[in-house]
Parts: structure tokens; sequence; C-alpha cells
């Protein structure tokens, strides 16, 4: 019966309650079936998969769409994805891949790398504060990378290969100020195509004057930010302030600042001096 399913969902089958299912290292498993399989899609959101070191043979890959989400998630096996060389829609979300990056870097970085036709990837909600910069690499494919919920401070990821993609979401991540690493990589997909980039969410800076290429980059390629009215920044006052043009001069403005302290400073020193000057002049004639 489950043969002829286009979809399968097993989601929930764990309480989120109960304890976390580690499943290691499990080898040499053969998906063989005189059977012909119609699923395209499984999901097996919210089990409690913590660690999945999984290797499976698949002689005839099907599955095109595979959630996995929601599962606190430590670890994924590259190998198990193996088995999903078809797959066009991945949800990894709402996971712990963050420790995977951290303790098996090695993996984490090739965990993308066998699924040549994968359109959309979910990473969001992992708790990453970096990505491998050839991670995507191989997926040439790619229309939406969602990387939403985590807590990249910088965009230092190799993206200028991916020809198809229109919607990068990065909100909700810990972006204060772009570094030029960060602006190249996102004009980079930006000059080739039509492309939304989502940065609502960020705590972006317009505090002092290191912000201000940021800023400027920003009200820059604004027409590219998805809801870009919703894109704010924080100013020296803590204040909330839309990206624009005048948040430029606001910047500017605290730039200069200094500038124009030193000058007054300045004059205020010279005129005190020469008032004292022409003070000691007068009493002597007199």
């Amino acid at each position: 019966m489950l043969a002829g399913a286009k979809e399968i969902v097993l989601d929930d089958m764990c309480p989120m309650a109960g304890p976390k299912h580690y499943l290691r290292p499990l080898r040499n498993i053969s998906f063989v079936s005189s059977i012909h399989w119609n699923t395209t899609k499984l999901s097996l959101n919210k089990c409690r998969l913590a660690y999945l070191d999984i290797e499976i043979a698949c002689r005839y890959p099907m599955l095109e769409s595979f959630s996995i989400a929601d599962n606190s998630m430590e670890y994924l096996s590259p190998r198990l994805i193996l088995c999903l060389s078809t797959l066009r829609h991945l949800d990894i979300s709402g996971n712990m891949l963050c420790l995977m990056n951290t303790r098996n870097s090695s993996h984490f970085k090739t965990l993308l790398r066998n699924l040549p036709v994968l359109q959309n990837v979910s990473l969001a909600g992992n708790r990453l504060t970096s990505l491998p910069a050839t991670f995507f690499a191989s997926n040439c494919a790619l229309e939406t990378i969602d990387l939403s919920i985590n807590a990249l401070e910088q965009v230092r990821v190799q993206l200028s290969h991916l020809k198809r993609l229109t919607t990068l979401n990065l909100s909700d991540n810990h972006i204060g100020r772009l570094d030029g690493t960060s602006m190249d990589t996102l004009f980079s997909i930006i000059r080739l195509r039509n492309i939304k980039i989502e940065l609502r969410g960020n705590p972006l800076a317009c505090k002092m004057c290191e912000d201000l290429e940021s800023v400027q980059w920003l009200v820059n390629m604004k027409q590219f930010l998805s809801n870009n009215h919703d894109v704010t920044c924080l100013s020296e006052n803590d204040q909330v302030l839309a990206i624009d043009g005048q948040t430029i001069i606001t910047v500017q403005d605290t730039c200069e600042r200094p500038k124009r302290i030193i000058i007054w400073t300045t004059v205020g020193c010279a005129t005190v001096c020469l008032s004292i000057t022409l003070l000691a002049l007068f009493k002597r004639r007199v």
C-alpha cells in the first residue's frame, strides 16, 4: 500500500517530550525492492531524530521532496543523502546542525554535495553562526535558500555560480554591519539576475562612522531587498530608522562630528588666546 503512495507523512511519531533518538552508525542498509515505488515526498518532522549516522544504498533514488524539520537534529550523515540524489526540495529547518558544523565540519560542508538537482533548501532555525564557503558548490539548480532564524553575522558562502537563485532569506540573523566580503557576495548574485534578498529582523546598525559603507550599500541595493520598507537600523540613540537616503546623511553627520568638535575647539582656544593677548597688550598701554 505504501509503495503506491505519492506522499508519506510520518510526522509527530514520537512525543517531543520524550527521549531523542540517536541512530549511529548504521551501514550497508540496502533499499532494493521488486515493487515499483511511486513515493516522491517523505516527511519525518518532529520525530526526535537527533542523530542520523545512516548509510543507505539505493538502486533507484526516487524522492523529490524530503522534510526532516523540527527534530533538534545534531547530525545528518552525507551518506544518507547519497540515497536522495533526485531531491528538489529539502527542509532541514528547526534543528541543531550548528553542532554538526562545529563537531563534524568536514561532513557538514559536504552535506549537500550529492544533490545536483536541488531547487529549494531550508536551513532555517539551526543556530548557525557561519557556513562553509563551498557549502552550495554542487547545487547549481538552487532557486530558493532559506537561512533565516540563525546566528549569521556575515554572508561568506559562495553564491555567484547559482544562476537560477531568486530568493535568499537571511531574516532574523545577527547581521549588524555588512563587511566587504559580504557585500561582494551579495552583489555577485544581484548583478546576474532578478533576485530578492530578505534582511528583515537583523540588528543592522547606523550608529557609527564604521557603519557608513554598509548603510550606503543597503540604500543602493534596496530595490533587491524583499519588503525593503521594513529593513531598518538602530541609530546611536537606539532609535529604529528606515534605511534610506536620510539615514546616510545621519551617519555622515556622525562621521563629521569629531572633525567639527576639533575645529570648534581649535577656534575656541584660538579666540581665548587672542583675547588674552589683546587684553594683556591693552593693560600695558594703560
